[in-house]
């Protein structure tokens, strides 16, 4: 019975992590390309590609687990999320590497 309350506080908790992620981050995805030559930075571009896909990983990290369940590895799927924060982290950390934390270099 707990299992199955974790489970549900779970994928409640990625909905809502997709739904705030709709408004507040992807709105601001256009401001990156302000400077002259952001749009031909590909670091920029795959930023903006983890920032965007931040929603998607949420609803399949809710969803997923449910139809892996009597599976090992299904409770993992609802680690889909943070797969992404890492991507996105990576992608912040390559950009201020290469291209001190400019959009465009």
């Amino acid at each position: 019975m707990l299992h199955n309350i974790v489970w549900i506080a779970l994928s409640l908790a990625c909905i809502l992590a997709a739904l705030v992620s709709l408004f507040l981050p992807v709105a601001m995805l256009p401001m990156m390309f302000d400077a002259p030559g952001s749009e031909a930075n590909t670091l920029t571009w795959l930023l903006t590609a983890t920032i965007a896909a931040f929603p998607l990983f949420c609803l399949v990290g809710a969803v997923l687990p449910w139809f892996f369940r009597r599976t090992s590895f299904g409770g993992w799927l609802f680690l889909l999320p943070i797969l992404d924060i890492a991507m996105v982290a990576a992608a912040f950390f390559a950009l201020g590497y290469f291209c001190d934390g400019k959009f465009s270099c």
